[in-house]
């Protein structure tokens, strides 16, 4: 398990190292640091663990998070 530094996050991964989705999810935790709190993706079911600040997720009225994170979920590019 390898744990490189991703601002106040720390990212920690097992198997393949994929550089593309790492630099997407780096730049997803900074622009919504203040809505996420741990993000956690797994090969078996459940295969998405969220934890949430609720209060800045409500006032994201455009719903740009929700957007951003199928994003980088689909392998897009995530951020404003």
């Amino acid at each position: 398990m390898r744990g490189p530094e991703s601002s106040a996050y720390t990212i920690a991964f097992r198997g393949r190292e994929d550089d593309e989705l790492l630099k997407n999810l780096r730049l997803l935790l900074e622009d919504y640091k203040d809505i996420v709190v741990q993000v956690s993706l797994r090969r078996e079911m459940p295969h998405l663990i969220l934890r949430v600040s609720l209060p800045p997720l409500m006032e994201d009225a455009d719903k740009s998070f929700l957007a951003d994170l199928s994003g980088w979920l689909s392998g897009g590019k995530s951020g404003p």
